[in-house]
């Protein structure tokens, strides 16, 4: 896995007292590829790695999709809904927004920030790549939650 990823991991292990890294679930991946045949290979590298984790945030946006997560959000998919054709679900804000790689030609690999309830298209960009969006999402979550995943209600 990328070094810098592996640093950011490691420094939210150091700081979060209830940090969780979930074990990778190789037998998942198939299931991931056949639902998102264009995923990209920094995803694949950093899903055989682990499984997502939790900084045992108190809100839901601490949690970075575990595969089943992302295969049970995709149980019931139909349409255009981009969140099933060319968005990859990393996280959730707690609704149904997310934060996504894009797996289309145009922006690929970029991580973007969807609003799932009222856009049909990425709302912004957020990193240039998984490597940039760990490192923003951890000084994000070492800013904004105390070391026992309290959020610190100033921010």
């Amino acid at each position: 896995m990328n070094s810098s990823i592996i640093q950011s991991i490691k420094k939210l292990e150091s700081y979060f007292e209830k940090f969780e890294l979930l074990p990778a679930q190789p037998n998942l991946l198939p299931k991931i590829k056949e639902l998102y045949p264009n995923i990209t290979p920094d995803l694949i590298e950093f899903y055989e790695c682990c499984d997502g984790f939790s900084g045992g945030f108190d809100i839901e946006g601490s949690i970075i999709f575990s595969l089943d997560r992302i295969i049970e959000l995709t149980e019931g998919r139909s349409g255009d809904n981009p969140l099933f054709t060319i968005l990859f679900p990393i996280r959730n804000d707690g609704g149904w927004n997310f934060d996504c790689s894009i797996l289309s030609d145009e922006g690929k690999n970029s991580i973007v920030y969807w609003d799932g309830e009222t856009s049909a298209k990425p709302d912004y960009p957020i990193a240039g790549n998984l490597e940039n969006f760990f490192t923003h999402f951890t000084d994000w979550a070492i800013t904004c939650f105390n070391k026992d995943g309290t959020y610190q209600f100033k921010y």
